[in-house]
């Protein structure tokens, strides 16, 4: 099976290609007590270690991320307004943006062209990411709902 492993610490991919299904989570990613591992999509607790691949994951892949603590408090600021989230680590950026969403009442028109950036950033963010490759170690994190630059033509 293939397996991607998102580092939080550092927003790092590393794709395992040919994990063994029999194998443990642990037999391909680094856990301590100070780290923790988390399905990405998936708003469960943190991982077991000593569980084998084939009992975590249906199909050919699986994706986990790393991170220190159990949730991450993601603070969306719009147009004057917050939305204060928690999250698991391994929620991706595209359901922060959606729960913020919701959360400030913003109607589908309007949030059709919105994207995330870290707050006073310059660059947005990559929906597909887990939350922790944003934190990178952090339990607090602070963005901003920007409005996507659409090509014209």
């Amino acid at each position: 099976m293939r397996l991607h492993v998102h580092t939080g610490h550092d927003a790092e991919v590393r794709t395992i290609p040919d994990a063994a299904e029999g194998s443990s989570l642990a037999d391909h990613v680094q856990v301590t007590v100070d780290l923790l591992v988390f399905k990405v999509d998936d708003e469960g607790p943190e991982l077991d270690p000593s569980a084998r691949l084939s009992d975590l994951f249906d199909g050919p892949s699986g994706r986990v991320v790393t991170h220190p603590g159990r949730q991450i408090t993601v603070v969306v600021d719009y147009a004057g307004a917050s939305a204060t989230l928690t999250v698991s680590p391994g929620t991706r950026l595209s359901a922060v943006r959606d729960q913020a969403i919701s959360q400030l009442g913003i109607d589908s028109a309007s949030a059709a062209d919105l994207g995330l950036r870290a707050a006073g950033g310059a660059e947005d963010l990559p929906l597909d990411k887990p939350i922790a490759s944003i934190a990178k170690g952090a339990d607090h994190v602070d963005l901003e709902l920007i409005a996507l630059v659409r090509p014209q033509g």
